[in-house]
């Protein structure tokens, strides 16, 4: 070992994905996207369709 080079003991880092799921769960985050769909409903409700073929 080179004179200035410390011994290193630390775990490798996680990566940054590995850190947001963590976070996620830590804080109760909805995985299922259930929550964000009934939400998203409610401020822009789905289009009704119309039965004829827009014809040009």
């Amino acid at each position: 070992m080179a004179e200035n080079e410390k011994p290193t003991n630390k775990k490798p880092e996680k990566t940054q994905a590995e850190r947001f799921k963590e976070t996620a769960r830590e804080v109760g985050v909805d995985e299922t996207g259930r929550i964000f769909e009934e939400a998203f409903s409610k401020i822009a409700p789905p289009r009704k369709r119309n039965s004829q073929k827009h014809v040009k």
